[in-house]
């Protein structure tokens, strides 16, 4: 379960690591953010995140997966480490202050923005970004046939080209095995 994915995520961190270091909080939501001090650990949501904006803008439910992603937990970006030598960063989830729980997916490197650049060089319908890579920008992509998580293939000549072989078998064995350094 993505819950428990992300739980045992979280437990990674260890007091002293300065996690999302030069990540601004400013803004963020006051509520939230005095659960953040004390340990940067997710927040259970009790608003859940209406994701019927994507279904408008691309044709396609957000698989029940991502869906759970976004509705368990606000936390910062998941990032870490799993057999590539790019860092890969999922999107985070936390509103500012001013904002609702609907607003979230519309943030820059969120879903509908991740989305929005996909859709412009590869298939919305068979690819969903939930990601990137941090030095090359590619994206992390969720299959919402197999539920195989893959990265676009970087190194190719052609944009949106996807890696062959799949990094995880799902978003939650993504999170599972990614190691924050």
């Amino acid at each position: 379960m993505i819950k428990n994915a992300i739980e045992t995520y979280y437990k990674q961190i260890k007091p002293d690591m300065d996690y999302c270091k030069g990540t601004d909080f400013s803004d963020i939501s006051e509520e939230i953010k005095k659960l953040f001090d004390n340990g940067r650990k997710p927040v259970r949501k009790t608003e859940v995140t209406d994701l019927t904006p994507f279904q408008k803008e691309f044709g396609t439910d957000v698989p029940a997966e991502i869906e759970k992603y976004i509705n368990e937990y606000w936390h910062p970006c998941i990032y870490g480490y799993q057999n590539l030598p790019e860092c890969i960063v999922l999107f985070s989830v936390l509103k500012k202050e001013e904002d609702t729980a609907d607003d979230v997916v519309f943030y820059k490197n969120s879903l509908m923005d991740l989305s929005s650049k996909w859709s412009n060089i590869g298939d919305i319908n068979k690819y969903i970004p939930i990601g990137w890579l941090n030095d090359s920008g590619g994206f992390v992509l969720y299959n919402v046939d197999t539920f195989e998580i893959y990265i676009e293939d970087v190194d190719s000549n052609k944009e949106g080209e996807i890696a062959k072989v799949p990094i995880a078998d799902s978003l939650e064995d993504l999170i599972l095995n990614l190691k924050i350094m």
